[in-house]
């Protein structure tokens, strides 16, 4: 077996042990999150135990993954060659244990994976188109934050993701997304709001209290890159609250407790009947398109005739009018 300068000797023979799926899912993982101790973390493991996963991922396929040379983590050439073959290894491993469940059920099933505020917001005037066009389907729904979503269709456990798209801002990984297909549903908007009456103290000061998102967030990333920047040399913005959802947020904001950037869908009626107040256009409000994904290759009954009227509904009416 060839060694590459920098990867240490394995501790044990090429073929001692038997690949587990788990390995190649930390791996993909690790690409995802760029660092060990963030992947380390969302497998739910100890850094270290990640670390001897990756190894012994590395011994029984016989190459390096990593390029332990670099300072930071660096997939080696041959990793980044492999990467669309390994995920769909995974998808379709998870999808055939999937199949050969449904296979014992009577009932066409589907599984709808989404983010926590589009399940709020988007998803149940879906899920009602959904079950008019196929009555005889029973839908699951799933959820969790974008990223988990999309690992849901990779293994199988999800056969269609509704989920959030941004200009210049990827809800998942590169090579997660490469693997994906996509049908644009609707549009809505990335709405800065305020307390009714709260707007001129909140961005009137040096300082603007800032209810936010975690800075790794999709939203969260959305907001660094299309809003924030409008504020320098104006507010200097000061985060009072941060959370991962939508809906806390729009509390603590319905609260006067400061300024959050929240989905258009999620606070119309606050904004109609006055709870709310929208800073833009004095701040920016980026648009947020709302899609379907699916994996081309992921084979269910009930997904194609779905998919096919998905594809065709471009310029959808928004939330609440359904077509």
């Amino acid at each position: 077996m060839t060694h590459h300068a920098g990867w240490p000797q394995p501790s044990h023979r090429h073929g001692a042990w038997s690949m587990k799926l788990a390995w190649l899912e930390d791996f993909l993982a690790l690409l995802d999150c760029g660092t060990f101790s963030a992947a380390a973390q969302r497998r739910n493991v100890t850094q270290p135990a990640f670390s001897r996963r990756i190894r012994m991922l590395e011994d029984w396929l016989g190459v390096a993954l990593v390029d332990r040379s670099a300072h930071r983590f660096t997939p080696t050439a041959t990793a980044r060659r492999f990467e669309r073959e390994m995920r769909t290894l995974v998808g379709r491993t998870h999808e055939l244990r999937t199949r050969m469940r449904a296979d014992t059920l009577d009932e066409r099933r589907l599984t709808v994976t989404t983010p926590h505020t589009l399940m709020v917001t988007h998803l149940p005037v879906w899920l009602h188109r959904f079950q008019g066009w196929q009555p005889e389907t029973a839908f699951l729904v799933r959820t969790g934050n974008s990223e988990e979503c999309v690992r849901q269709l990779e293994r199988g456990d999800a056969d269609l993701m509704i989920g959030y798209e941004a200009e210049s801002v990827a809800a998942v990984s590169e090579g997660a997304m490469a693997t994906l297909e996509r049908a644009p549903l609707s549009v809505e908007y990335l709405l800065p709001v305020v307390a009714q009456g709260e707007g001129s103290a909140a961005i009137g000061a040096d300082r603007m209290p800032l209810l936010a998102y975690p800075a790794e967030s999709f939203l969260g990333r959305v907001v660094r890159r299309h809003c924030l920047p409008a504020l320098t040399g104006q507010l200097e913005p000061e985060i009072v609250c941060e959370s991962a959802f939508a809906a806390g947020l729009k509390a603590m904001c319905l609260a006067g407790l400061g300024v959050a950037w929240l989905p258009s869908s999620l606070v119309a009626q606050e904004l109609a009947r006055g709870a709310l107040d929208s800073l833009a256009p004095r701040l920016p409000a980026p648009a947020l398109e709302v899609s379907a994904l699916r994996l081309p290759e992921h084979v269910n009954p009930a997904l194609p005739e779905l998919w096919r009227r998905l594809a065709r509904r471009h310029g959808n009416p928004p939330p609440g009018q359904p077509g």
